[in-house]
């Protein structure tokens, strides 16, 4: 598995912005369709053999170029952009499911919905290009830094400082005019792409905690808040939170064991734990 080169990672960037499409899934797509390839040749497992042929990092045909508006398939951008408001249409109907979302990408969405209707498993060549893009987001999502890309372990696609960065690019991008988000996303990627280290993580904490009640600030007062810039009530960051993180990180690389076993497997033990403890109560005052 390799990361995409700076140009077509830009492209695939400012497309999962611009639709609310999780970049892991843009660029798990992307890889599994064409390698990150803007001039691949691609033909998709599609039952209409007129719009299976197609070009670009995602493989599109003629028509979808046409209803899109894209002039040139073999643009990154214009590839990736398409293909994102492609996603962005399935991922309504679909319930952002990933799974449905790229197989009907692949196929078709008429041809998936006959498909499940009928109970009859995809044909070879879909679920393989399935199986590729979900392992391919997969390994995005446990390497990927707050702006997509597999550079390092800090911080991971589900962390408070990736939330964070999120949620501060697309104010940004919401609102190219409004200098304090303009100011304030300047200010974060300085920060944010400095070369982390790892004894500096306990004090990540309290720059996030800044960082976020700055976004509170440009929030409040920002012209346009859409499905990009989500509200500072959905994410305040703990200032522990990077230090457990980290923990959990390492504890999960040592054992081999996936995202949120270790939550899930240390609440278990917890409850174990308090229904001993309660068991023990009540034995002893028998």
């Amino acid at each position: 598995m390799r990361t995409p080169p700076d140009e077509i990672h830009t492209a695939l960037y400012r497309a999962a912005l611009g639709s609310g499409v999780p970049i892991s899934l843009l660029t798990a797509l992307a890889w599994a369709i064409s390698h990150y390839d803007p001039r691949a040749e691609v033909t998709l497992p599609k039952p209409d053999a007129a719009n299976a042929k197609g070009r670009g990092l995602f493989g599109l045909s003629q028509r979808a170029c046409d209803v899109l508006g894209v002039t040139d398939a073999t643009d990154p951008v214009q590839n990736a952009r398409a293909a994102a408001t492609l996603l962005a249409r399935l991922g309504r109907g679909y319930k952002w499911d990933p799974q449905a979302m790229t197989v009907a990408f692949v196929f078709g969405r008429t041809a998936t919905e006959a498909y499940v209707k009928a109970r009859t498993p995809y044909p070879i060549e879909v679920r393989r290009l399935l199986e590729d893009t979900l392992n391919a987001q997969v390994w995005f999502q446990q390497r990927a830094e707050p702006d997509g890309r597999a550079r390092g372990k800090w911080p991971l696609a589900d962390t408070q400082a990736a939330k964070l960065d999120n949620a501060i690019e697309g104010l940004a991008a919401a609102n190219a005019g409004f200098a304090p988000a303009q100011r304030l996303v300047s200010k974060w990627r300085k920060w944010r792409d400095k070369k982390r280290k790892p004894e500096s993580v306990a004090n990540e904490g309290l720059a996030l905690k800044d960082f976020w009640k700055a976004y509170d600030t440009a929030y409040a007062r920002a012209p346009i808040t859409d499905s990009r810039t989500p509200p500072p009530s959905a994410f305040e960051p703990d200032v522990w939170g990077p230090v457990a993180e980290a923990v959990e990180r390492e504890i999960r690389e040592f054992l081999g064991t996936p995202p949120g076993w270790f939550g899930q497997g240390a609440a278990a033990v917890g409850l174990a734990l308090l229904l001993w403890s309660v068991a023990s109560l009540g034995g002893r005052r028998r």
